[in-house]
């Protein structure tokens, strides 16, 4: 942990020093077992941009922490497909948890993302960023933190799939299967 924070302390020199550190501990197979060795491995090396290196790191990791840094270098490699795989292990780890709960929505979050073009930089038609998040999820967000009545359309031009490119292109048209959980969180 002391060499995490001398990472992150951003001294002269440090950072080349912490990370030779940790190749070495990662090197050594008996280090690189421990659940904390491989959390400050990975770590370091996401901020480093070095993902093989981590991906190495946390090849052997069984915690949901470290299942949970393994989902995020493999997000951060354009592979959901093995970000899901792992998700499905902290699922059989601990389904209810906070972290697999983040890592669920963080990987659907990208689904949706790719699934617009979102991270090449392209929005979808009829829809303006402001401050970071499409209008229309300002808007659902302040109707969820508000507790105003929400609408379908524009809670429903969030669905992945078949519902929400109905809902996007149709300009309008409420969808049947988002109203159910709509009016649930209504009545709340």
């Amino acid at each position: 942990m002391k060499l995490l924070a001398a990472y992150f302390a951003d001294a002269a020199g440090a950072k080349s020093r912490v990370l030779g550190a940790v190749d070495a501990m990662v090197a050594d197979a008996a280090a690189a077992a421990h659940p904390i060795v491989q959390l400050v491995a990975a770590t370091v090396y996401l901020h480093e941009n070095q993902f093989a290196s981590a991906l190495k790191a946390l090849s052997t990791a069984s915690s949901l922490e470290a299942l949970s840094l393994l989902v995020q270098a493999q997000l951060r490699i354009d592979r959901p497909d093995l970000a899901e795989a792992t998700l499905k292990r902290m699922a059989e780890v601990d389904d209810e948890s906070a972290l697999t709960m983040l890592c669920t929505g963080l990987l659907r979050l990208t689904q949706v993302r790719c699934q617009w073009g979102v991270a090449s930089g392209a929005l979808p038609v009829g829809r303006s960023v402001r401050g970071g998040l499409p209008v229309s999820a300002r808007v659902l967000g302040k109707q969820l933190a508000g507790g105003g009545a929400m609408t379908t359309t524009r809670a429903s031009s969030f669905l992945p799939g078949r519902a929400g490119r109905r809902a996007g292109a149709g300009g309008g048209a409420a969808v049947q299967g988002a109203q159910r959980p709509l009016r649930a969180l209504e009545r709340r």
